[in-house]
């Protein structure tokens, strides 16, 4: 396990980004607020602080009202006048616990705590985007009878490779935390010799559920619960069983599919909603897949997911589905800090819905009423 020199990377990454981040930030609060209430939003220096910042340019560009709510600030930061906060927002990659330095995380939690003593609710408390790790994800999502496959620490590489941890062949061995890292398919005993283990901070085994389609084809989907609001996100279609977006089938047939998909009813709404209650989370995206029967099977949860509007050409189609998301994200923000929900981003979030959850529809009518 590498935490400890994870910490020291983004210890020194934070301290060596602060000048640039904090002079971005200043003229960014320069340029919008004004005397008015306000959003609290934490970043880390070293940590992807731009990370969120297109909701920001799609709020100026839509919405200039909206976006003069968020004043930016990085860990660690003092406030000076509590008076104005409605909301504290911490933009953190998830989870935080696993790349924060102890005296940062400490401090974040610091903050936490002052603004639970004043009253100002938090979305996602850094405390509790550790549950997002894919083995404390697994072990909270089966106790409340949400499917997602069996998750297996490897703690000594050696004794797995003699009893395999329990799992059937074959399953997918990759790393607790983080996104974007290998993913290997372990298929005979013998895989397991090529698996550098050393390079992993936390290696953990998967079961492997094949939700491959009568065609061969793999299929992942996300949807986004922001409150008491859930949107499907998008629909990807891929040949290789680790999907991802560069792998994407792009046709005319995985293009209606995904439309379908898109603006069909949200039957999978109540049961990641209550996924998302037992990991104590404001809001996520779930990454997931459906069987044959029809049953979402969940694989992943972000607590702190990037839903930026794609560049290529060929996905422009998924640009208002993805200014959807933007909306529901919008209406959570607002709702939690007990500000009016303009009617025009409820609109958004409805339109190119074919049928909305009754809880959405419940939350719309509250908030154009």
């Amino acid at each position: 396990m590498k935490s400890s020199g994870n910490h020291r990377k983004y210890f020194w990454k934070g301290r060596l980004c602060r000048m640039s981040v904090s002079t971005a930030d200043a003229w960014q609060n320069i340029h919008w607020l004004n005397s008015g209430l306000r959003i609290l939003v934490a970043r880390h220096g070293g940590k992807h602080p731009y990370l969120q910042h297109y909701y920001l340019s799609w709020l100026a560009r839509e919405f200039p009202k909206l976006r003069s709510l968020f004043e930016l600030r990085l860990l660690p930061c003092k406030v000076r006048d509590w008076s104005r906060y409605r909301l504290y927002v911490p933009w953190f990659q998830d989870p935080a616990v696993d790349w924060m330095d102890r005296a940062t995380y400490a401090r974040a939690l610091d903050l936490e705590a002052e603004c639970k003593s004043r009253g100002i609710p938090i979305i996602n408390s850094v405390a509790h985007t550790s549950n997002c790790i894919r083995s404390l994800a697994a072990g909270r999502l089966a106790a409340e009878g949400i499917r997602t496959p069996r998750v297996v620490p490897i703690s000594d590489p050696q004794q797995f490779q003699s009893d395999l941890g329990g799992l059937d062949l074959p399953f997918i061995v990759r790393d607790d935390c983080g996104h974007g890292k290998a993913v290997v398919r372990v298929r005979q005993p013998s895989d397991l010799e090529k698996i550098r283990f050393d390079r992993m901070r936390r290696p953990i085994a998967v079961e492997w559920i094949d939700v491959s389609g009568a065609d061969s084809l793999f299929r992942k989907c996300r949807f986004v619960v922001a409150g008491t609001v859930g949107v499907r996100r998008h629909l990807i279609v891929s040949r290789h069983w680790e999907v991802r977006a560069a792998r994407r089938v792009a046709s005319r047939a995985t293009r209606q599919e995904e439309l379908d998909y898109l603006t069909a009813p949200t039957s999978e709404h109540a049961l990641l909603d209550r996924a998302r209650r037992c990991l104590y989370l404001q809001w996520a995206a779930f990454d997931y897949s459906f069987d044959s029967q029809g049953e979402p099977i969940v694989w992943e949860t972000n607590s702190y997911p990037n839903l930026s509007f794609p560049t290529e050409r060929e996905l422009s189609y998924t640009h208002p589905y993805v200014e959807r998301s933007l909306a529901a994200m919008t209406h959570m923000y607002l709702t939690e800090a007990g500000l009016p929900v303009p009617e025009e981003i409820i609109r958004r979030m409805i339109l190119h819905t074919g049928c909305a959850s009754q809880t959405w529809q419940d939350a719309a009518f509250i908030s154009a009423a």
